[in-house]
């Protein structure tokens, strides 16, 4: 049996370098339970499908799912570009080496009805066992004695600074009060082997929810840069010399290589002047992102 973790990595490997496959890559699972025993549709929808890559069969989520309703939210549906973002933030944290899981674009061949995006994400689901924040909430401490759980939960915690940063960096503010789009990852009885994945980037690098789409990177609206906000479960564990580190990893990041990754988004995902919004965003950021969270730093 191949191990889980060689798996994960071969699979990000592929899709780091591949955009998109053919919608006859994977098919809608026929299980749509949650692998966090808790699934709740957000609010792109969506639902789970079976992939093959890398010559394993594995389970993603495919999003955006739901209609439109009509051709007005259709239209501010694809300007807010939620698959590209999703794709853009995988590819940009697998250059870093985060816990974001790996994504890849396609098509969709049976959308719901006309008004329902063509253009979605598939992100794999990394683990058999996948607890939601809200459930994590409760399965950490109680008091009594530490169980392995609880070690592993600590672990798993103290491992998760570098996305401080990386939350940061890209205008992501939608893991602070989150339910669902943190989620903790083990096989059974691995538990040394578990980690925090960080889920949804629909709603970064300039696109928010609502109604409407403001476009905030337009123009400049990337500024000002803030400090992204954390459970505070994960806030508590924040170590200064893992977040100067994670903060001069995105530094040393090549320029051409931030360009590449999201020029290389197929226009029908990803408008040109979002393109450029989110290119112009990520480099002014990246400029103030050390003076953004200095301080944590000095804390």
């Amino acid at each position: 049996m191949t191990d889980l973790n060689h798996q994960n990595g071969v699979i990000s490997d592929e899709w780091r370098q591949e955009v998109e496959i053919p919608s006859q890559n994977w098919r809608r699972a026929d299980n749509q339970a949650g692998s966090n025993f808790d699934y709740l549709e957000g609010e792109a929808g969506g639902f789970f499908a079976s992939v093959e890559v890398a010559g394993f069969e594995r389970r993603a989520y495919l999003k955006p799912g739901k209609s439109r309703e009509n051709q007005h939210r259709l239209n501010i549906a694809q300007q807010k570009a939620r698959a590209a973002c999703e794709k853009i933030a995988s590819d940009l944290a697998y250059e870093l080496g985060l816990p974001v899981p790996p994504a890849v674009l396609s098509q969709r061949s049976d959308p719901q009805d006309q008004w329902c995006e063509e253009e979605v994400v598939l992100s794999l689901v990394m683990y058999p066992r996948q607890w939601s924040w809200a459930q994590v909430k409760g399965l950490h401490g109680g008091g009594g004695e530490a169980s392995p759980k609880d070690a592993a939960l600590e672990k798993a915690f103290a491992e998760c600074t570098p996305m401080l940063a990386f939350d940061t960096w890209i205008g992501q503010r939608d893991h602070e009060y989150t339910r669902h789009n943190i989620v903790w990852g083990y096989e059974p009885g691995n538990l040394k082997r578990s980690r925090l994945v960080f889920l949804d980037f629909a709603y970064s690098l300039g696109s928010s929810g609502g109604e409407d789409f403001d476009g905030e990177w337009d123009e400049g609206g990337w500024q000002p840069v803030e400090a992204a906000g954390f459970p505070s479960l994960i806030e508590d564990c924040i170590d200064r010399d893992e977040l100067e580190m994670a903060i001069a990893r995105i530094e040393d990041l090549p320029e051409r290589e931030i360009r590449t990754i999201v020029d290389r988004i197929p226009t029908n995902f990803l408008p040109p002047w979002r393109a450029e919004n989110i290119k112009e965003g990520l480099l002014g950021r990246r400029e103030e992102l050390r003076s953004s969270l200095s301080g944590i730093l000095s804390n």
